[in-house]
This record gives structure tokens, sequence and C-alpha cells, in this order.
């Protein structure tokens, strides 16, 4: 399998963690509170969306030899250097890549309320991102 069809059934796999986001946007915040098992498989959702977009960005990257990321978020910096992302995206998913470290290494100091406006704002530049990756292949 090629790079290129791996990137394709990531971006599969992504768009399915999209839907699942958008079709949680309407839970209110007492929901979101008052359920554990719902704002942990919010935030669970969150990180994968978070790391398959890391994933995507990375096999973008070495399928083109950019320069190689430093971190985490600089594998947004240098997808916007090559003009895949605006600034708005380069900012957006940068932030993400914060978070994702949050989920992963400080997982007890999770903020619900940041969850929560994630879940209400992050799938529209979730989709966002994947056009634009979508349109590079």
């Amino acid at each position: 399998m090629t790079v290129l069809e791996r990137m394709r059934e990531k971006l599969v796999e992504f768009s399915s963690y999209i839907d699942d986001l958008r079709g949680l946007r309407e839970v209110t915040w007492n929901e979101f509170q008052s359920n554990v098992m719902l704002r942990r498989g919010i935030e669970r959702t969150l990180q994968i969306a978070g790391e398959c977009a890391l994933d995507l960005g990375n096999m973008l990257i070495a399928h083109f030899q950019w320069r190689a990321p430093e971190s985490n978020r600089d594998v947004f910096r240098v997808l916007s250097e090559h003009k895949v992302l605006d600034d708005y995206l380069t900012e957006r998913f940068v932030k993400v890549a914060s978070f994702r470290n949050i989920q992963v290494h400080e997982y007890t100091r999770i903020d619900p309320a940041i969850v929560f406006a994630l879940l209400k704002k992050l799938p529209e530049d979730l989709l966002a991102f994947r056009d634009r990756i979508a349109a590079v292949l």
C-alpha cells in the first residue's frame, strides 16, 4: 500500500471521528458535566482526532520530504510553510497538539470547560483540516 493510499484510509477514519463529534454538538453543559462516561468519550474522541491529524500531517510531510518537524506542534507549522494550512488553521491545530499533550501526559488536569468548548467549535476546524489534506492528495 502506498503512502497516499494509507492517507486516504486515514482520512476516512478521521472523517468518522469528525462525524462522531458533530453528532454530539447538541449536548448541553449540564449533560456534559453530569455524565462522566459521555465526557470521557468526548475527551477520547478529541484525542484520537488530534492523533489522526498529526498522523496525516506527518505522512504528508514524509511523502513530500519536507523538513522534519521538531515537535507535534511543529507538524502544523511545517504544513503552513508549504501552504497546506492557512494561519488560522495552523494556530488552531498547534493548540490541538498542545491539548493532546495534556490529554496524554497530564490527563488529571483536563479542564472540562475546555473540552466542552472544543466539542462546540473544533469539528468545523477538523473538517477544514481534512479538506485541506484531501486537496493535496
